[in-house]
């Protein structure tokens, strides 16, 4: 027989858990095993003589905990049928004993037994449970595994659908830069100049249907170094020599030489070719243009050759040179010692309208616009002090034509036996019409520096609108199929698409940097003082740079090409900094004057003597300067460079605030 002690033991050890509650209104617990203390968490002291909905409440923090009155409806029917009441799986969490009001989420499978009396009255009810959180807990995952499964696959579909969508929008957009190519053809063909463009190598790749009408090469013919053969013979290997030099240089190539037209004979053309970059001052391409100068150069000949016959002549008669004077019709005119004009010129009175009266002495000033006579005068004054050649350019009146007309004039001294000067000799030349062929060659050069923004500005858009969006998209969509496979432990799944992730992510980079570097938004939506604090930021994190910016104020430029067109200059002068001056600062300073702004980038490196940016035959620097100078040019604007070795370099641009487009 077993004692009461025995079954004490029994009790307390029996491995399922449950405890002994009082059929009554609190069911008050009176007993508790081992196994239930150890599920809940709880002391058999703070269990006896309490109501169970005392023990174990509802958890405050579950709004639809729903325990307390299940159980109590369990327990109520077994008190009024005296029969066992099996409840559903339960979710009933249990007070953490080590915690002031925080609970553990719990399920529970629980049985209520009424235990009778001999004379059959209800004494006890055993409350007894079965822990099965992670049953649950387990189901709820494969639940969700299986949904998650699903929703792969539809993403894995839709994405899918995107990639194609992607790739049909990338094959328009090519054909959208196939289209505008062709219109840049279209326009190069239609302005009077001779254009050409080359590879890297200075190799002509192709040329205008202007250059084919007059040389009557096919396109074929004046490829790769075809070109060559339009040339003069007598000029053909000094200009291919001297070609292929600046191309080596990466320097602006320039020359005045013959080509020849379909029917045999041949024409002076000036012949200029520049360098394009790209933003790593890397050489991309060439572009050239060929301007007719036949009647100025031969004109200039002329000049030329009639000033040497005069000035041989001079020593031999003054009587004869007078006649030549009086005789000339290309304005050849002396002064005196002092520069003042004592001899008649009756070519350059004709021209001006002026009387004998009026011309002598100082009298050829009144002649000259009045904008352009300070200048005029200052640089006349300026070559007899020094008795150096006098060469200048002003407006003079031209009384046939009644208006003002661009003149060149250039002047020497003449020397007596002692080495004194006894007078001067110069010449006034006509140039109205060059002036209007290398303005017509300027606009041309800005019509084309500015179609390639615009065109710059429009990729930039396309880029930024359409393609950057649609890469964004796909890659959020790749990172949750990424992350569900990776959930999943789908291996060859979650490697497939990691790998289209990263490749996603390249293209974004890459659309992302394009679209800076074709036109930096910023420069729009705030202008270029914010533009260079983004460049600030760019060229410390991608380049190690430590810029600083100096300004006294934002800048007023208004034309977003010209703020575009000098963002990309100083960019470019920073990537100099970073590349040759062997420090890790530089400095910008942007000043705004009246009519102009000036930004000067500066840096303490190792700088260089001046004029190694400015010699034709230096190797030494590779920095796209003459890139940069053109650039300016065709805006207005001029760069000025201070350098000496060991003691920096400061590079300053002027550009005037509005720019003077071609009309």
């Amino acid at each position: 027989m077993l004692s009461d002690a025995d079954y004490r033991l029994l009790f307390e050890r029996a491995p399922t858990p449950f405890l002994i509650l009082l059929p009554e209104a609190d069911f008050t617990v009176v007993d508790v095993n081992d196994a239930y203390l150890r599920a809940t968490g709880s002391k058999r002291k703070h269990l006896l003589g309490q109501s169970i909905f005392d023990a174990f409440p509802d958890n405050p923090a579950d709004p639809d905990a729903s325990g307390v009155t299940n159980l109590r409806a369990s327990l109520e029917r077994v008190a009024s049928t005296y029969m066992a009441d099996t409840m559903a799986v339960q979710r009933y969490d249990i007070p953490r004993r080590d915690s002031e009001g925080a609970f553990d989420e719990r399920y529970w499978t629980p049985i209520n037994i009424p235990v009778m009396s001999p004379e059959g009255d209800l004494r006890f009810i055993i409350h007894r449970v079965e822990d099965v959180t992670e049953y649950v807990h387990l189901t709820q995952v494969q639940e969700r595994v299986r949904s998650r499964a699903d929703t792969l696959q539809a993403n894995y579909d839709e994405i899918s659908a995107e990639l194609l969508h992607s790739s049909r929008k990338l094959q328009r957009v090519n054909a959208k830069l196939t289209k505008s190519e062709a219109r840049f053809r279209a326009v190069a063909d239609l302005v009077p100049e001779l254009l050409w463009e080359a590879g890297p190598g200075g190799e002509w790749t192709w040329s205008n249907m202007r250059w084919m009408a007059h040389t009557g090469q096919s396109a074929a013919e004046a490829c790769g170094s075809g070109w060559a053969d339009a040339i003069h013979p007598e000029e053909r290997e000094r200009v291919v020599r001297e070609y292929r030099s600046a191309v080596a240089r990466g320097e602006r190539f320039r020359s005045v030489h013959r080509l020849r037209a379909g029917d045999g004979t041949y024409r002076w053309f000036l012949v200029e070719a520049v360098p394009g970059n790209d933003h790593g001052q890397r050489i991309e391409r060439w572009f050239g243009s060929a301007t007719d100068i036949h009647e100025q150069r031969v004109a200039m000949d002329s000049l030329d050759e009639l000033v040497r016959e005069r000035t041989a002549s001079l020593s031999e008669s003054e009587e004869r040179f007078r006649a030549l004077i009086a005789a000339s019709a290309l304005a050849v005119w002396t002064t005196d010692a002092t520069g003042k004009v004592n001899e008649d010129s009756a070519s350059l009175r004709a021209f001006t309208g002026q009387t004998r009266e009026q011309w002598f002495g100082d009298g050829w000033i009144d002649a000259v616009h009045l904008d352009d006579r300070p200048g005029a005068m200052a640089a006349w004054q300026r070559s007899v002090t020094d008795t150096s050649p006098f060469d200048a350019e002003f407006r003079f009146w031209h009384a046939p034509s009644r208006r003002w007309r661009w003149t060149a004039a250039r002047a020497v001294p003449l020397w007596n036996d002692a080495g004194r000067i006894r007078g001067w000799v110069g010449m006034t030349m006509d140039i109205e019409e060059q002036k209007h062929a290398e303005a017509e060659l300027r606009d041309t050069a800005l019509r084309l520096t500015m179609a390639e923004q615009e065109e710059r500005r429009r990729i930039s858009q396309v880029l930024h609108d359409d393609m950057q969006q649609l890469l964004y998209g796909v890659q959020i969509k790749l990172h949750l199929v990424r992350q569900m496979a990776e959930c999943e432990r789908q291996a060859a799944l979650y490697e497939a698409v990691d790998g289209i992730h990263a490749l996603i992510g390249q293209a974004i980079d890459t659309t992302r940097q394009l679209t800076v570097d074709l036109s930096p938004p910023i420069l729009k939506e705030e202008g270029l003082l914010a533009a260079l604090g983004w460049l600030q930021r760019q060229m410390l994190e991608l380049h190690g740079l430590t810029v600083t910016i100096a300004a006294n104020d934002e800048s007023p430029l208004q034309d977003e090409d010209l703020r575009v067109l000098l963002f990309q200059i100083v960019r470019e002068l920073l990537f100099n900094v970073k590349k040759h001056a062997g420090v890790d600062h530089a400095r910008i300073e942007l000043v705004n004057a009246t009519d102009h702004i000036v930004i000067r980038v500066e840096d303490t490196g190792r700088g260089a003597d001046h004029t190694i940016f400015e010699r034709s035959g230096s190797h030494s620097t590779g920095l796209g300067l003459p890139s940069v100078r053109e650039r300016l040019r065709q805006v207005g604007g001029k760069m000025r460079i201070d350098s000496m070795p060991y003691e920096g370099t400061r590079i300053e641009l002027s550009v005037p605030l509005v720019l003077h487009r071609a009309k």
